[in-house]
Formats: C-alpha cells, sequence, structure tokens
C-alpha cells in the first residue's frame, strides 16, 4: 500500500517511527517507508580545540561546530549520531594530530560500542591528519556512530581555527 500523510497526529508505534513529516509512505509488512528520501538527509561537523592526550588509550572525539545537521540527529555535545530512519549512512571522519614521536595513533568509526572501520595507523612527531570512511547500516532508533581516538602513547590534537578543514565529521544517508 502507498499512502500520502497529512496529518502527523497520533501514537507513534513500531510501524509508523519512520513517519516523521508529510510525503509519501509504502507499507513493507512491518513499517511504514518514505518513498523519497529528501534530497540530503545528513550532518557535517567540526573541531575546534586543541587539546594533549597524556597517556596511551582509547579516547571519544567530539566535533562540537555543526555546519549543518539536517534532522538534528547530531549531538555535537557527544559527537553521537543517532538517526531516526533505518538505512545505510556513509561516514567520514579527519583528526589533525601532532607531536606524537613513537606514539602510534589513529581514529576509527564505532556503532555503539563496535569498531567498524579503522583508519591507517600512523607514526611520527610530524602533523598529520588521520582519515576514515565506511558504510554502517543504522536500525534508525537506538543505534548510533562515534569517532574514537586510538593511541598507544600521548600527542596533541591540534584543531584550532587554522587547522578547522583538517578536523571534521560527516555523515549522510545513501540507501534504506
Amino acid at each position: 500500500a502507498i499512502v500520502y500523510v497529512t496529518d502527523l497526529s497520533g501514537t507513534t508505534n513500531a510501524a509508523t517511527a519512520n513517519v516523521l513529516k508529510a510525503g509519501h509512505y509504502s507499507f513493507d509488512g512491518t513499517r511504514w517507508n518514505n518513498m523519497l528520501v529528501p534530497k540530503l538527509t545528513g550532518f557535517s561537523a567540526k573541531k575546534i580545540d586543541t587539546y594533549n592526550i597524556t597517556s596511551a588509550g582509547t579516547f571519544d572525539v567530539v566535533y562540537a561546530v555543526v555546519e549543518y545537521d539536517t534532522n538534528s540527529w547530531y549531538n555535537p555535545a557527544e559527537g553521537k549520531f543517532t538517526p531516526k530512519v533505518p538505512g545505510y549512512y556513509q561516514f567520514t571522519a579527519g583528526l589533525r594530530m601532532q607531536d606524537g614521536g613513537t606514539t602510534e595513533r589513529r581514529i576509527s568509526l564505532y556503532k555503539n560500542t563496535d569498531l567498524q572501520f579503522a583508519g591507517t595507523s600512523m607514526i611520527g612527531a610530524q602533523a598529520i591528519v588521520n582519515v576514515v570512511n565506511g558504510m554502517v547500516y543504522l536500525n534508525g532508533t537506538t543505534d548510533f556512530v562515534v569517532v574514537k581516538l586510538v593511541a598507544t602513547g600521548a600527542i596533541n590534537v591540534t584543531s584550532n581555527s587554522a587547522a578547522l578543514n583538517q578536523s571534521y565529521f560527516q555523515g549522510y544517508l545513501v540507501g534504506q
């Protein structure tokens, strides 16, 4: 069945969870799905602070400056993207780091608490921009994606205004 929804009032349940705005929807036997995905469903955020990692570990990376977020699904306080529509999302992230010496470092994409994609591990004192990308299926309810930094020792994460375009996190819905 195909319907055109004009009235969004009423109780949301599992079948109607994808009905977020007026438009054409088809029923797949379990839930209503938007037939016309908007031209862009996604976000872009950047990081502008500088901080030091003083020991080895895995650390959350928070990209607090939102350039755009078409559905308000990105939380800039936590650096977490939690979409309300299930589907396949393409992500890319970059982070500028320096002063690592012999410290190995990389950024990775995590779905919930599980590693999905790891950037190339890099070693050296020079400034580098580590990049990671990948496509992740998200269920549209509880799944989320974050970026984490993995370091084997101390490093300086420099994401000031001069390096603004080198530290970013972006995600887009590419299919359902």
